[in-house]
Parts: C-alpha cells; structure tokens; sequence
C-alpha cells in the first residue's frame, strides 16, 4: 500500500516538475517578450521621429523666410501651392479662413497672425528641435515637432510652435495641426473652429 502511494507520488511529481518549473520559465520568457517588444517599439518610433524631424526641418527651411517677409500672404500661398502638406481637415481649415479674410473689408475676419511661426512680427529666423510622441490629440497625429524662435541670435526657451505630424500621401507626412504653447495654450484647429463656427465646425 505504501509502496503504491509512493509510485503515485512520484508519477504525480514526475507529472508536475513541467509544470512546476515552466512557471517561473512561462513568466521570464513574457517578460522577456515584452521588453523585446518594448525595445522593438522604441527603434520603431525612432526612425519615423527622425524623418519626422527631417520633414519640419525641410518645411521651414523654405517657408519660415517667405512667412517673415510676407506673413499670411505666405501661408495663404502655401495651401494652394503645395495642398499635400496638410491634413485635409486643417487644409480646409486654414482654406475657410484665407477665403473669409479675402471677402473681409476694413475688418479682421480671420487669423491676424503667422498660425506657422505663431507670430505677427517674426523674428529672424526658426529652427527645428526634437520630436516626441504625440498623444493623438487630433486624428492621424503621430509626432510632435518643437520650433523655436531665434531671434538676435538667441534662441527661444520654449518653442514658439510645436508641429503636431500625422502619415500624409504617398508615405510622407503631413501636417496636422500647430500646437501654441503658453501664455496662449492653444492649437490652429481649435483656433480656426472659433473664427469660423459652420456646420462643419460642430
């Protein structure tokens, strides 16, 4: 008797050791799969903060002297001349305003600011800093790209603007909308929604 409880005693231990050394086993390999996963996440989003960097940084090189030499004229010519930029919510956006502020007379009907350099008087020039993940506060968004102010040769603590990027056409970006930081704590898209409240505003 004792020596059949002894076998069943050592079957049922043969039985569990898996199952009891596959635990800890089950529990390492998760946590090594999520930290792969995390590290994998991580290279992942560092290539396409990098190209979104790479985008900005090429936007402003040939926009930023155009908006400081002639304000809204400039970013009223850069939404026809080169549409694919934005995303087509802002592009519609920013086409509303420039269509109400072209109809306005002898009244301010619309932006009275540069909305990409988020200035009325610009300063000499604009430089791309870093990108970070954006918390998808507008549909599509991906990326957030900081640009600051330089002006007098001193570049600005904060940035005037930060870029909020999105996937655009033919697997390149787009922007999506423009982030102000304080003391106005605001964004284009809201902005815009405010100045002209239509029906496809609500």
């Amino acid at each position: 008797m004792r020596s059949t409880s002894l076998h069943v005693g050592i079957a049922c231990a043969l039985l569990s050791i898996g199952a009891c050394r596959s635990e800890p086993g089950t529990r390492a390999s998760a946590d090594s799969t999520a930290a792969a996963s995390a590290v994998r996440a991580s290279r992942e989003s560092a290539p396409a903060e990098s190209a979104a960097v790479a985008f900005v940084r090429s936007f402003y090189a040939s926009y930023a002297p155009r908006a400081i030499a002639s304000g809204l004229a400039a970013t009223d010519s850069i939404i026809v001349e080169r549409p694919a930029l934005f995303a087509p919510p802002l592009l519609a956006a920013l086409g509303r305003d420039a269509a109400e502020r072209s109809r306005a007379t002898g009244e301010i009907a619309g932006l009275d600011f540069e909305p990409f350099l988020a200035a009325q008087d610009p300063c000499d020039r604009y430089e791309v800093g870093g990108a970070a993940r954006a918390a998808a506060a507008a549909p599509g968004a991906s990326v957030r790209v900081s640009v600051y102010a330089v002006c007098g040769g001193a570049r600005g603590d904060q940035p005037a603007v930060v870029a909020e990027m999105g996937p655009g056409a033919q697997g390149s970006w787009a922007f999506v909308n423009f982030h102000y930081g304080p003391p106005v704590d605001d964004d284009l898209l809201a902005l815009l929604r405010r100045l002209h409240p239509g029906p496809e505003n609500r």
